[in-house]
């Protein structure tokens, strides 16, 4: 079997982007939603043996927690409800706090190489890479239309139209500046 266009992305990033490490690579992946970030950890995990921790996994894990909490029935939350508890977290306990939880992780279970899935904002790139000598952000990008195609079925579970991935869009765009923000 061939490889797809993700292992070959992958293997073109390891052998020609980043240079050889000494010890076990770093990797953090950020994008918009739907980029392509979270299918690059799963090749890098399938094919090159790396750890994957996802920010969001901790934020839907939280949000799960306060469900159980309130003793409301489990739902999946939306990207906006997701946004605004990453935000609360951020504001409350550190704007890093999501890469602190993950680097936990990563800690307390690979010594292997690792990649962080979800990054969002400055704060936890900052923290990733103070945290580690061989961390390399990968920046992962494609059209609006081809990220909608790729999470269309997402937003239609939620009976959420094409304008509400727009709006959740805009607004990831609108808090890059806000140390707290997406």
């Amino acid at each position: 079997m061939g490889l797809g266009l993700s292992e070959h992305l992958c293997y073109s990033v390891l052998q020609q982007e980043v240079p050889m490490a000494e010890g076990p690579l770093v990797l953090g992946l950020a994008g918009s939603f739907g980029s392509g970030c979270s299918t690059l950890a799963q090749t890098l995990r399938d094919y090159y043996n790396f750890r994957v921790f996802s920010l969001t996994a901790f934020l839907k894990t939280e949000w799960e927690r306060r469900l159980r909490e309130r003793g409301e029935p489990e739902r999946v939350a939306t990207r906006a409800e997701l946004q605004d508890l990453g935000n609360e977290l951020r504001q409350s306990q550190g704007h890093h706090v999501l890469a602190e939880k993950a680097l936990q992780a990563a800690k307390a279970e690979a010594n292997d190489s690792v990649v962080f899935d979800s990054i969002k904002n400055l704060a936890e790139v900052t923290h990733l890479r103070a945290n580690n000598p061989e961390f390399y952000l990968l920046i992962v990008q494609c059209s609006s239309s081809e990220r909608w195609h790729r999470v269309e079925a997402k937003y239609a579970e939620q009976q959420r139209p094409l304008d509400h991935f727009y709006e959740d869009d805009l607004r990831d765009q609108l808090e890059a500046d806000l140390p707290h923000g997406q």
